[in-house]
């Protein structure tokens, strides 16, 4: 008799490309569930996200690419001691009034968007560049604007200090050095007006003074705001505005950490037409790439794409032969224990071995055949790892490939 024998290679190259604020990475198929016979079917799917706006860390020591400062003169060389990060935004202590540092514009669609930062005031008793804001007026405002900054608004509500675990180190720096905080519940609001003046007496209280509250700005802290409906704007900008000082090394503050997020902000669109981030089952006859593609309303966006490779090799085998042939392997994709049904096979021994993608053979087991009524046989790979194996099975004049998937 002669034989068919199908021999399949499927190469698999998936192609990622993350621009502006969003992400997309095709999850299935993935590694050896992307070799298939031919009629075989493909999952695809896909995850991703477009929600993050900003996330502004200022850690290659400038303010950030369209972001501005009027007065601040902000420097990056962690005057007031270790921060939350390698380094962070701090205002210095000019004569200037008002001090600002702003954002650029960014699209916020809706109110489930909210900006987020760390923030803490000076809390150095003398002059320097650590010098807390002694006066209620002295305190910074965090406002928005929607029309390119020719008007700005405060956000409302209440202005909330954070709460949470206030920690100062003194590792030998300045008064003020690593006023750490650990944040249970963030600030709010749009005002956060100081209490009075650092005194010298209070330092002789550390590390007590940290326990109290009502000081919470004088550590690194985050403080949150939902978006009003106000801000909801194609072009959207905030600040943080300190409009009153003492003058030369007076008043000091910084920010860091600034993060500003919307949930859910985008679109998915699929090369063959799906619209989800669950394209679907798809049976590609030949080499196919499926794209998918992520959009925000702000214009950013994300491609992943995954392209697949079918090369089959045909030999000769009469029609009649490879239609006396009934071989089903379930549940497929499995966790490891798989039923193989096998019918229509000649009664006899029937052979059947496990290759992994290398070629290695994984397992091999005689079987006894009972006809043309079919048996029912449990194959345990419940030890290999995860990813597709070829199951050969050999009978009398017949030789059968399929494949199987460990998930």
């Amino acid at each position: 008799m002669k034989r068919k024998i199908y021999l399949l290679f499927l190469l698999f190259f998936i192609f990622s490309y993350v621009g502006g604020q969003c992400y997309i990475d095709i999850i299935s198929p993935s590694g050896g569930d992307t070799t298939i016979m031919p009629g075989d079917s493909v999952h695809l799917l896909a995850d991703g996200d477009c929600n993050l706006l900003t996330d502004n860390r200022f850690l290659d020591g400038t303010i950030g690419a369209g972001w501005s400062s009027t007065g601040a003169s902000p420097v990056f060389s962690n005057p007031c001691g270790r921060g939350l990060d390698s380094t962070y935004l701090w205002v210095s202590t000019t004569t200037d009034a008002p001090r600002i540092v702003e954002t650029k514009d960014f699209g916020v669609y809706s109110t489930s968007c909210n900006i987020r930062w760390y923030m803490r005031y000076g809390a150095q008793p003398h002059v320097g560049p650590c010098k807390d804001p002694d006066g209620p007026d002295e305190g910074v405002e965090l406002q928005f604007s929607t029309d390119s900054g020719a008007s700005w608004t405060t956000f409302s509500g209440v202005n909330e200090y954070a709460v949470g675990q206030n920690y100062y180190t003194d590792n030998g720096g300045p008064p003020g050095d690593d006023f750490l905080g650990v944040t249970t519940t963030p600030g709010s609001g749009g005002q956060w007006h100081p209490h009075g003046d650092v005194s010298v007496d209070m330092y002789d209280s550390l590390p007590y003074l940290p326990s109290d509250a009502n000081w919470s700005y004088l550590f690194w802290h985050e403080y949150e705001n939902s978006m009003p409906p106000a801000a909801i704007a194609p072009q959207t900008r905030f600040r943080w505005v300190q409009f009153s000082n003492s003058g030369l090394g007076w008043d000091a503050w910084g920010i860091d950490r600034v993060r500003i997020d919307c949930p859910g902000n985008f679109s998915v669109a699929w090369s063959h037409g799906s619209q989800q981030m669950d394209g679907g089952v798809v049976s590609p006859a030949t080499t196919t790439t499926y794209n998918v593609m992520i959009l925000d309303t702000t214009g950013h966006s994300a491609i992943a794409s995954v392209t697949i490779y079918v090369d089959s090799t045909i030999t000769e085998l009469s029609q009649q032969q490879s239609g006396r042939k009934h071989i089903q392997i379930y549940p497929n994709p499995g966790e490891g224990v798989f039923n193989l049904d096998i019918q229509d096979f000649p009664r006899g021994h029937v052979s059947v071995c496990v290759f992994n993608l290398e070629g290695q053979k994984i397992m091999c087991r005689e079987l006894e055949n009972s006809g043309d009524n079919g048996h029912t046989h449990t194959l345990d790979l419940s030890g290999q790892p995860k990813g597709m194996y070829l199951v050969r099975i050999n009978g009398d004049d017949m030789l059968i490939t399929k494949r199987t998937v460990i998930q």
